[in-house]
């Protein structure tokens, strides 16, 4: 699992993405992350390594995030994130009438994930397409 790569080559433009480490807890999916400031995109893999989902987080501002998520499971589903000004890193999903804002999404994960493998790239940029 750690050797799996994500991208096809390191970052060479601000908008592309970069990995990050993230923490992988014992009980649960191995986890992988990229992102590049405004997008963040975790994936969860089953024990053979398919892709058993993805979170695709959109942020317009430190307290502004918009989550896409989709699981072979539950599908995809939309939220608005909120973040308490008062408590740094408490983070919530909202399920509100805020409509998903999928040519937003669309392109500015399509400009961004160049050097994502194309494996990747193309999943989540079909199950955003197919998003209501």
């Amino acid at each position: 699992m750690e050797q799996m790569e994500l991208l096809d080559y390191k970052r060479t433009e601000d908008n592309e993405f970069k990995e990050t480490l993230i923490a992988q807890n014992k009980n649960d999916r191995k986890r992988k992350m990229v992102g590049n400031g405004i997008i963040d995109l975790v994936f969860w893999f089953n024990d053979d390594n398919s892709i058993y989902g993805f979170q695709c987080s959109l942020r317009a501002n430190d307290f502004d995030e918009v989550v896409f998520t989709w699981s072979s499971e539950k599908g995809s589903s939309f939220r608005r994130l909120f973040t308490d000004r008062r408590v740094y890193a408490t983070n919530t999903l909202q399920k509100d009438d805020t409509p998903f804002p999928k040519e937003q999404f669309f392109e500015l994960f399509h400009a961004a994930s160049t050097n994502l493998k194309s494996q990747y790239r193309e999943l989540v940029l079909e199950k955003i397409q197919e998003a209501v």
